[in-house]
């Protein structure tokens, strides 16, 4: 009996305290703990994490960076001008003398590269994006860069960067190729040291810009080989555009489709074996080209040697050869995908 009624008073304490809790929590009066906490996380502002503030340091060192690129291109830019305008007086004639020196300009004047006005657009989006950085900072807390926010940050180095590299170097030409004509110092367009060339680094700029010459004239001549009816005749069926690709599964082939409609992809075709110098990169090429699903253009042929017909496994060899030499200048002309 005395067992029973201290068990009733001990459940009886329990529910008068569970009950006195419950009546404080709903008049607002918290427990310490959980009112302490409430209280720092309304008072306290968010804490920056170290990670989102080594995030914006790194993208100010970045915009930095980028924005002296933009000047020193737009410095070279202002070089390759007063250079060219020598070129179209006296100094012209000078150049045109010399046939070496006459191509060189030319390849120069012929070079795409990027414009003033889009060195600008990129500095304006520098600028727009430095201020964005600097807005967020000055707030209570800092939200980390989106990934969008960190693709056009990226975009907007890269392009300062090439802008950079390019007319830095289109201005050492063009000083180089001036000088190679006219010895006389004191004529040149610019004194600033920055641009001064000596002898031996001019011969320097001179020689790689022969090298990029005979480069672009050696892809101008193996394009018009690739180019060549023998060449487009025997890969036809590689070079019309459809929205199917292959996929090697397994031991062999499959088709999917694709959003785009585009030549064969030369990947496709290496990754597949395809362009393999054996008697089984030869079947896998004749499978790809030769199945039945494929949409016409496409190669009479079986996939097995033992079927095939007398002159097959000649014209699969010329075309692999082909691929192997014209593949990345057909996929330079659009010819194949990449």
């Amino acid at each position: 009996m005395i067992s029973f009624r201290l068990g009733a008073i001990v459940k009886i304490a329990v529910f008068l305290v569970i009950a006195g809790a419950l009546f404080r929590w709903s008049n607002g009066i918290m427990p310490r703990s959980l009112d302490s906490r409430a209280q720092q996380s309304t008072q306290q502002p968010v804490d920056t994490s170290s990670g989102v503030q080594n995030q914006f340091v790194e993208s100010l060192d970045g915009l930095d960076k980028a924005s002296q690129d933009v000047e020193d291109a737009l410095a070279s830019v202002r070089v390759w001008k007063d250079h060219m305008a020598m070129v179209e007086g006296p100094m012209g004639e000078a150049i045109a003398a010399d046939s070496a020196n006459s191509k060189r300009l030319n390849a120069l004047i012929k070079l795409d590269r990027i414009s003033s006005d889009q060195i600008a657009q990129t500095s304006a989006g520098i600028s727009r994006f430095r201020k964005l950085l600097d807005d967020r900072m000055a707030g209570t807390s800092v939200k980390p860069l989106s990934v969008p926010e960190e693709i056009e940050l990226r975009r907007l180095t890269a392009a300062a960067s090439n802008a950079q590299e390019q007319w830095e170097t289109a201005a050492s030409r063009i000083r180089a190729v001036v000088q190679a004509a006219d010895q006389v110092e004191s004529r040149t367009a610019t004194t600033d040291p920055k641009y001064q060339i000596a002898a031996a680094s001019k011969s320097e700029v001179l020689a790689d810009l022969d090298g990029d010459i005979a480069n672009v004239e050696a892809e101008e001549a193996l394009l018009q080989r690739a180019l060549s009816p023998d060449v487009l005749s025997v890969l036809a069926p590689l070079i019309q555009p459809r929205n199917v690709q292959p996929r090697l599964s397994g031991k062999s082939v499959r088709f999917y489709r694709t959003l785009e409609t585009k030549p064969m992809s030369l990947t496709a075709l290496r990754s597949a074996g395809a362009l393999n110098p054996n008697i089984e990169g030869l079947k896998m090429l004749a499978s790809i080209v030769g199945d039945r699903d494929l949409s016409e253009p496409r190669w009479s042929i079986h996939s097995q040697e033992n079927s095939w017909r007398e002159g097959d496994q000649e014209m699969l060899m010329e075309a692999q050869q082909y691929l192997r030499d014209f593949g990345a200048v057909l996929v330079k002309a659009g010819k194949l995908s990449e």
